[in-house]
């Protein structure tokens, strides 16, 4: 009752025999076949290739990222040339008018030394007000320079930041977040002191504090004493 059909070919693929079975089912496949087994040794060989070419290239990649990676970015200096600031060093903002400058472009007396101690242990960033024009900010970089403020340790001349009025003064500081702001205005100081650790006011005669957080003294040097002294480390 078996009969063999006529072999069928498919491109590509070994011809192959179907016998149909004696109970009327639908006929298998038959593997045996030498023919049909080389070529699925050679199809499943050639996946396996393809799979670890692609694994080896991967291996490849990693390797070369772990020992030709490029070093990192030195220190004061991040992706995109923004300014970084060192881990766990605290941000202090100083406003220029009535703290740094006494009067006219001439830095208060022990200014320097006091901005100094504090660029010790923190980033300093300071805050000119009102400069309204790019001549204007122009000449306090050159005042500052040549007093020596841009040679402080770490100091940064990109934290020297403009404005052109006192309460854009106090947004900007609200923005960077200090441990301390330093001000001569005690309007700005009571604006602030909700939002900022420590707000220190300079003013001759010295004002009455407005809150706990609130220095009050009558020059930097005077205020940077009191507010080392204040805090057991510095925050």
């Amino acid at each position: 009752l078996a009969r063999a059909w006529p072999a069928e070919s498919t491109p590509g693929l070994p011809a192959r025999r179907h016998t149909p079975k004696v109970d009327g089912t639908q006929p298998t496949t038959s593997l045996s076949s030498p023919m049909s087994a080389k070529a699925l040794l050679a199809l499943l060989r050639q996946w396996l290739t393809g799979r670890g070419s692609l694994f080896a290239i991967a291996a490849a990649v990693l390797v070369a990222y772990l020992f030709y990676r490029p070093p990192p970015v030195a220190g004061g200096e991040r992706k995109g040339g923004r300014p970084a600031r060192a881990k766990g060093r605290p941000r202090i903002t100083v406003s220029t008018q009535g703290v740094l400058f006494a009067r006219g472009s001439q830095l208060a007396d022990g200014a320097l030394d006091a901005l100094r101690k504090l660029a010790e242990y923190a980033d300093i960033y300071l805050i000119a007000s009102p400069v309204s024009s790019d001549a204007m900010e122009a000449e306090l970089r050159a005042v500052l320079a040549r007093e020596g403020v841009s040679e402080l340790p770490g100091f940064d001349p990109r934290k020297i930041l403009f404005c052109s009025t006192a309460m854009g003064r106090a947004a900007m500081c609200r923005q960077i977040e200090p441990a301390l702001h330093i001000d001569s205005t005690a309007d700005i100081a009571a604006t602030l002191a909700p939002h900022v650790p420590h707000v220190a006011v300079i003013s001759d005669p010295p004002a009455a504090p407005s809150r706990e957080n609130v220095l009050v003294a009558t020059n930097m040097s005077e205020l940077v004493d009191l507010y080392l002294a204040s805090v057991r480390d510095f925050p």
